[in-house]
């Protein structure tokens, strides 16, 4: 058997098909990248001007991280994570802290 065909075996050549489903995905998931952003830039000139939406999207920032917290406490207390983990337990603490702090200044806000 030659190196080229074991080669050749080891690794068959990609359809056509396959090869054209990945650049359309990918052409796809770009798409949906830009419009996202656009409207999260659309998002954060609202939030420049609007303290009571900027204090919603900061509660919501917060819960995310304190959600992510609270799941891994909950791996840690049913074993699924060694409890090292919570060594890194202050940095969404941290983010839970300033979230909060921006939620609570975006209310005092006057413009």
């Amino acid at each position: 058997m030659s190196v080229e065909y074991a080669a050749l075996a080891a690794n068959p050549p990609v359809p056509w098909g396959t090869i054209a489903l990945a650049i359309f995905v990918v052409g796809v998931c770009t798409g949906l990248l830009i419009l996202l952003m656009l409207r999260f830039a659309k998002s954060a000139e609202r939030m420049e001007k609007d303290a009571k939406y900027r204090c919603r999207w900061a509660f919501v920032g917060a819960v995310l991280y304190g959600l992510g917290l609270l799941h891994g406490v909950v791996n840690v207390i049913t074993g699924d994570s060694p409890v090292w983990s919570l060594m890194f337990a202050p940095i969404p603490l941290y983010f839970i802290w300033l979230y909060l702090k921006v939620a609570r200044n975006a209310k005092t806000v006057r413009h």
